[in-house]
C-alpha cells in the first residue's frame, strides 16, 4: 500500500506549473453497465483540474496509450516500477488514483461512493485523499466538489464565476449524453471509431449543443475517413465553442482547420496554443505533424528539435517518431533510420509497447527501402505482436500491411497476398478508408506480379478512388505510378500518359523526390511506348539526378536498367554499357528478388542480344525463368520465354524458339497483357516467314497490327505492317503489300528507336527483294550492316547479312537466264 497522506507536494520550480495525470478510476463492482463513470470521472476531474492554466494535465488519450502500452490495468493502481515508469513517459509530477462503487438506490436511482487519492511521483507518497457521495443523476455537481476539494489541496485555488461557467460547458449537461460521450470516448481509444460514431451521434441526439460531442464525434469520422462529414461536425463544434475556456476553443478551432485540410491554419493555432504553453509536448507535436501535412518538413524537424531541449522530450519516443514520419515524407532515409533507432530504444527502455511497435514499422519500412527486406521481416513481426498484445489493431494491421511488402519484395508472393488480406480485414473491420485503401494498393501490387493484370488494375481503381477521397496527394501519385505499365500492357496509352502526368505532378506537391523519380520512370516508360525516346531519356536522366544523395537502391537499380535500354535503343552504347554495370551493382544492394532482380535480368538479356552475345543472353533468361518459377511471378515468366525465343530463333533454333514464344503466348493471353502478345505474335510471324509459312506469318502480322497500330505504339505497329507486308509480297500478293510499306516508310524516317529503324529498313529491303529490286535491296541492307555494326547492334548486323546472302541468292540464278537468253538471242536460228 502507498504511504500515508502527508504535507501538499513541494512546489516546482518557478515558472513551472506542476504536471498532473488522472489515470483512472476502479470500478469495484466490476459491474459493464457502470464502466462509464470511470472515463466520465477521469475526463470531468481533469478538465477541473486544468481550468486556470496553474497547473499541466496530461491527456485522457495519452494516460490511455501509457496504460496500455505498460499494461496497467484499470483494475488496480500502479505501484512500484509502475510509478517510476509513469514518471518518465508521462513527465507527471502528481497522478490521481482511486476506486468508486455504484449501488441501486430507492426508485431506481444509483448511488456512488467516489474515493480519490493523489500520489507523488516517482515515490508514490499519497499527498491528498477526497472521499465523496452522490446520486449519478447529480454526477457534475459531484465531480465539482470533489475538485474544488482537491485543487485546495493541491495549492492551485480557487475558480472565478467565469472560469467555472467554462468548464462546465466541456461537461454535458445531461447525464445520459454523459454516459453516451463517455462510452464514445472508450472506443475511440480503443480504435474502434465505428462504434465510437454509433455512440457519438446518440450523444449528439441527447444533447446537440455540445461542441466537445460534436469535436469527438468529428474525430470519429476522421478516423473512418469520411472528410466531409468530419468537416461538417468540425465545424459545427467550432460554432458551439465561443463559451469554452481558451486552450479548449483554440484546439477545436485547429482541428476544423486540419479536418479541412487546411493544415498551414491548423499549424498557426498549434504554434499559438505551443506558445501560451510551451511545456505542452502534445501542442508541439500537433504543430509538428501539421507542418508535415502541409509539405513544410524541414519546418517541422526544427520544432522537433526544440521539443527535445524540454526534460519531458529529451525520453519521449513519440518525437523521434514523428522527427521519423517528416523524414519519410521527403524521403531523408538517413534522418528516417536514425530517428526509429533512438525511438525503439526509449520505448525498450521505458518500456511502451505501442511506441516500440511503430518504431519497428517504420524502421522496417526504412530497410525495405535501402534493400535490407529480410532484415525488416522480423521487426514487422515483433511489431504486429507487440501491437496486439496492447489491443490495438490498427498498427497490428500496419505491421501486417508492411510485413507483405517485404515478403513481395522477396519474391514469396503467396505469403504477401496471406498478409495483406489478413491487413486489408482489419482496416474493413475498423472502418478505416485509409488502411483499406492502402490494403487494396498493396494487393494489387501482389497481383500485378502475379500477372493477374485485370485484377490488379481493378484493386489500384479502388485504392486511387479511397486515395481520392481522403485526399492522400501521395499515395495518389504512388498508385498512378504502378498503374502505368498495367495500363501500357493492356493497350490504354491515353489513360497511363494521364496517370503517368499524375503522378509527377503529385509528388512535386508534396516534394518527395523518391516518388518524383519514379513517376518520372513511369512517364518515360509510356514515352518510350510512343516512340518518343529522345524524352524518355531526359525523363530518367531527370529521375537518376533525383536520386542522388537518396538511399533507395531499389528504385535506383530500376531506373539504371530503364535507361540503359532507351539509351541502346538510341544507339549510345557506351552510355548504355555503363549505366546497365551501374545497375548491376546497384540490384546486388538492393534486397530485392523478385521485381528489381527480375527487371534487371530481363533488361541484360535484351541489351546483350542486341549486341549479338546469345550465349549470355540465354544465360540471363533462363535465371529470370528460374526466379519466375520460385515466385509465381507470371508477368516475368511471360517475358522471360518472348526474349529466349528470340535468343532462340538468333541461334537457328526454330523449334525451341517456336515452343518458348508459344509458352509465352499462352500466359500473355491468360493475363490479358495485350501489348506482350502483340510482341509475341511479331516474333512468330518473323520465324514463319524463315519457315516459308507465308499464310501463316501474314495472319500472325496483321494481328499484331490490328492491336497495335489503333493504339498508338509506335514503331512495333509498323514492324508488324513490315512483315505482313512481306508475308504479301512472298505470297505473290504484291497489291496487299502497297499500303503497308507506306506506312512503314513514312515511320522510318523519323523514328528514334535506331535498332527498331535499322530492322524496317532490313525489312523494307527484304520487301524490295520481293517485289524484283534486288540491286536497291543489296544496297540498302549494306546500309543496315554497316550503320548496326557501328552502333554495336551485332544481332541486326548478322540478321542483314543472312537477307542479304538470300537477295544475292536469288540474284545469281536471274542473272544466269538472262544471260542465257542473251545467248540464244545471238545464236544462228
Amino acid at each position: 500500500a502507498p504511504p500515508a497522506a502527508s504535507a501538499p507536494p513541494q512546489a516546482v520550480p518557478a515558472g513551472q506549473r506542476p504536471t498532473i495525470a488522472v489515470l483512472g478510476f476502479r470500478d469495484l463492482a466490476g459491474n459493464p453497465e457502470t464502466a462509464w463513470l470511470g472515463v466520465a470521472f477521469a475526463e470531468m476531474l481533469t478538465t477541473e483540474l486544468a481550468a486556470g492554466g496553474q497547473a499541466r494535465l496530461i491527456t485522457g488519450d495519452n494516460v490511455t496509450r501509457v496504460r496500455q502500452s505498460l499494461a496497467i490495468p484499470y483494475t488496480e493502481a500502479p505501484r512500484g516500477p509502475d510509478l517510476v515508469r509513469l514518471r518518465s513517459i508521462l513527465g507527471a509530477d502528481l497522478v490521481v488514483v482511486g476506486t468508486y462503487l455504484a449501488l441501486e438506490g430507492e426508485g431506481g436511482s444509483r448511488q456512488v461512493r467516489l474515493d480519490l487519492q493523489v500520489m507523488k511521483l516517482p515515490e508514490g507518497t499519497v499527498v491528498a485523499m477526497v472521499p465523496d457521495v452522490g446520486k449519478e443523476s447529480g454526477l457534475f455537481e459531484m465531480v465539482a466538489r470533489v475538485g474544488a476539494r482537491l485543487r485546495q489541496d493541491l495549492g492551485l485555488g480557487g475558480l472565478s464565476q467565469e472560469q467555472t461557467r467554462a468548464v462546465q460547458s466541456l461537461h454535458p449537461a445531461v447525464p445520459e449524453a454523459a454516459r453516451l460521450m463517455a462510452q464514445g470516448l472508450a472506443r475511440l481509444r480503443a480504435f474502434d471509431p465505428m462504434e465510437a460514431r454509433v455512440l457519438l451521434e446518440k450523444a449528439v441526439a441527447v444533447e446537440p449543443e455540445s461542441a466537445v460531442i460534436h469535436s469527438l464525434l468529428a474525430r470519429a469520422w476522421n478516423d473512418l475517413g469520411e472528410d466531409a462529414r468530419a468537416l461538417g461536425e468540425a465545424q459545427r463544434a467550432l460554432e458551439l465553442s465561443r463559451g469554452l475556456p481558451r486552450e479548449e476553443r483554440l484546439v477545436i478551432e485547429a482541428r476544423f482547420f486540419a479536418a479541412g485540410k487546411q493544415w498551414a491554419k491548423a499549424a498557426e493555432i498549434y504554434r499559438s496554443l505551443w506558445t501560451f504553453f510551451p511545456d505542452d509536448l502534445d501542442h508541439g507535436l500537433q504543430l509538428a505533424v501539421m507542418l508535415v501535412n502541409s509539405g513544410r518538413s524541414h519546418e517541422a524537424l526544427e520544432v522537433l528539435a526544440m521539443l527535445r531541449q524540454w526534460p519531458t522530450g529529451r525520453d519521449d519516443p513519440r518525437i523521434d517518431l514523428e522527427e521519423a514520419r517528416a523524414a519519410r515524407r521527403v524521403a531523408d532515409l538517413p534522418t528516417q533510420q536514425r530517428a526509429v533507432q533512438n525511438a525503439a530504444a526509449k520505448a525498450r527502455k521505458s518500456g511502451e509497447r505501442l511506441a516500440l511497435a511503430r518504431a519497428l514499422i517504420l524502421e522496417g519500412d526504412a530497410l525495405v527501402t535501402i534493400g535490407r527486406p529480410a532484415e525488416a521481416v522480423p521487426r514487422f513481426r515483433e511489431a504486429e505482436e507487440l501491437a496486439r498484445a496492447v489491443g490495438h489493431s490498427w498498427y497490428a494491421g500496419m505491421a501486417l500491411s508492411n510485413l507483405g511488402g517485404a515478403l513481395q519484395t522477396l519474391g514469396r508472393l503467396e505469403e504477401a497476398e496471406q498478409r495483406n488480406q489478413q491487413a486489408l480485414a482489419i482496416a474493413r473491420r475498423l472502418g478505416s478508408a485509409n488502411g483499406t485503401a492502402n490494403q487494396l494498393f498493396s494487393l494489387g501490387l501482389v497481383h500485378k506480379d502475379r500477372g493477374d493484370l485485370d485484377e490488379a488494375l481493378a484493386l489500384f481503381e479502388e485504392a486511387r478512388a479511397g486515395m481520392r477521397a481522403i485526399d492522400d496527394r501521395l499515395m495518389q501519385g504512388r498508385v498512378a505510378s504502378h498503374m502505368v505499365p498495367v495500363l501500357l500492357q493492356k493497350g490504354d496509352l491515353a489513360a497511363a500518359q494521364e496517370l503517368a502526368d499524375d503522378a509527377v505532378k503529385a509528388a512535386r506537391e508534396v516534394g518527395n523526390r523518391a516518388d518524383e523519380a519514379q513517376a518520372l520512370a513511369a512517364l518515360a516508360q509510356v514515352r518510350a511506348s510512343r516512340g518518343d525516346l529522345a524524352r524518355a531519356r531526359q525523363d530518367l536522366e531527370t529521375a537518376l539526378h533525383l536520386l542522388l544523395g537518396l538511399r533507395v537502391p531499389a528504385l535506383a537499380a530500376s531506373t539504371l536498367s530503364s535507361s540503359a535500354d532507351v539509351l541502346s535503343r538510341l544507339g549510345v552504347t557506351e552510355l548504355a554499357r555503363r549505366r546497365l554495370e551501374q545497375a548491376i551493382a546497384t540490384e546486388k544492394r538492393a534486397g530485392d528478388k523478385l521485381v528489381i532482380t527480375g527487371q534487371v535480368l530481363s533488361r541484360r538479356a535484351q541489351v546483350a542480344l542486341r549486341g549479338g552475345d546469345v550465349a549470355q543472353a540465354r544465360t540471363l533468361l533462363e535465371e529470370l525463368l528460374l526466379l519466375a518459377r520460385r515466385s509465381g511471378a507470371r508477368v516475368y515468366e511471360a517475358s522471360g520465354f518472348y526474349d529466349l525465343g528470340r535468343v532462340q530463333l538468333a541461334a537457328g533454333d526454330r523449334a525451341g524458339a517456336r515452343a518458348s514464344l508459344q509458352k509465352s503466348l499462352k500466359i500473355g493471353e491468360a493475363t490479358g497483357d495485350g501489348l506482350l502478345a502483340a510482341q509475341v505474335r511479331i516474333e512468330l510471324a518473323r520465324l514463319a516467314l524463315v519457315e516459308k509459312k507465308n499464310a501463316e506469318a501474314g495472319a500472325l502480322a496483321r494481328d499484331a497490327a490490328a492491336w497495335l497500330v489503333p493504339r498508338g505504339f509506335t514503331g512495333l505497329d509498323a514492324e508488324a505492317l513490315a512483315l505482313a507486308a512481306e508475308a504479301s509480297l512472298r505470297a505473290g500478293r504484291p497489291e496487299e503489300a502497297e499500303e503497308p510499306l507506306e506506312k512503314v516508310r513514312g515511320v522510318v524516317a523519323s523514328l528514334q528507336d535506331r535498332e527498331l529503324g535499322l530492322r524496317l529498313a532490313a525489312s523494307l529491303a527484304r520487301a524490295a527483294a520481293a517485289a524484283g529490286d534486288r540491286d536497291g535491296a543489296a544496297r540498302a541492307l549494306q546500309v543496315v550492316i554497316s550503320d548496326a555494326q557501328a552502333k554495336g547492334f551485332l544481332l541486326v548486323v548478322g540478321d542483314a547479312r543472312r537477307l542479304l546472302a538470300e537477295v544475292n541468292a536469288l540474284a545469281r540464278p536471274a542473272e544466269a537466264r538472262s544471260a542465257e537468253r542473251g545467248a540464244r538471242e545471238k545464236s544462228p536460228g
